[in-house]
């Protein structure tokens, strides 16, 4: 039982930071998502102040394409995070039976695309884009499929925001996913902004749209300097039968200069959508 209100019923889901439960609010009497940090004295305090701030992010968020917080605190020695039960599966189980083909990616993008420039308003830069962090819902009364936008963990809070106080990365501390980091992320930039997550938005439909990933390296050294020095595919040439368009578009995406990428989440979403023909 955690916090005397959620009972916590089986493990659906962990990461490196910690683990999320299936649970039931006891006072409520609805099912709940609860994450749990895990308790690790080598990672010091940062991560639980790091927990808060993701709380802090989804819950100024409010919005239809981000996971809904319902309750933050700590239990003991260990930070939960209380959300909304999600029914569906992750964009990566999608992925393992293949890529999505153009329609389907330029549906899925575009929600994500909704999540991220909401965040960005709001001074939030994700940095952990990947598909184990998109996560698809089945609307029971549309048939609809929703997207919704996980694990604001490792968010940064742009300098002028009201939650910037609370940033914690230091200079050189590398957080994210290696393979959908931008080049500036993998070199631990520091001051890195909303455009890195334009990039990793680039290589998630690049691999929706073809079923691979743009760049495949053996260590996380090797993948820094692939990013940093090696052109990015061709997706016709990976997946034939994809426009154009897409190629034009996924080269400026991925541009190395964030001065050379498309300049916003919304920019970069009415050029995707034009170039998958959606």
């Amino acid at each position: 039982m955690i916090a005397d209100r959620y009972q916590l019923e089986a493990p659906i889901g962990a990461g490196g930071m910690g683990e999320v439960w299936r649970a039931h609010h006891t006072r409520l009497r609805s099912p709940v998502a609860v994450k749990l940090i895990h308790e690790d004295d080598s990672r010091g305090e940062d991560w639980g102040e790091r927990f808060l701030r993701e709380a802090q992010a989804c819950a100024a968020l409010r919005g239809p394409n981000v996971v809904e917080v319902l309750d933050v605190g700590v239990e003991g020695h260990t930070p939960y995070l209380a959300m909304e039960l999600l029914v569906g599966e992750t964009l990566s189980a999608r992925l393992e039976r293949g890529a999505l083909g153009p329609a389907a990616t330029a549906k899925v993008l575009s929600q994500v695309v909704r999540a991220i420039a909401r965040a960005h308003k709001h001074g939030i830069v994700h940095r952990d884009l990947k598909p184990a962090n998109v996560f698809l819902v089945k609307d029971e009364e549309t048939d609809e499929e929703m997207v919704k936008v996980l694990d604001f963990g490792i968010a940064k809070l742009l300098e002028g925001t009201r939650l910037a106080a609370q940033t914690l990365t230091r200079t050189g501390a590398i957080l994210g996913s290696g393979s959908y980091m931008s080049p500036e992320q993998a070199r631990g930039t520091r001051d890195i902004d909303h455009r890195s997550d334009l990039f990793s938005l680039a290589v998630l439909a690049f691999q929706c749209a073809t079923g691979k990933l743009p760049i495949v390296a053996a260590s996380f050294a090797d993948l820094v300097v692939a990013l940093n020095t090696e052109p990015m595919p061709v997706p016709s040439q990976v997946s034939p039968g994809l426009p154009a368009a897409f190629d034009l578009w996924f080269a400026k995406a991925t541009r190395r200069s964030p001065d050379a990428r498309f300049q916003s989440a919304t920019e970069l979403g009415a050029e995707l959508a034009a170039a998958l023909g959606r």
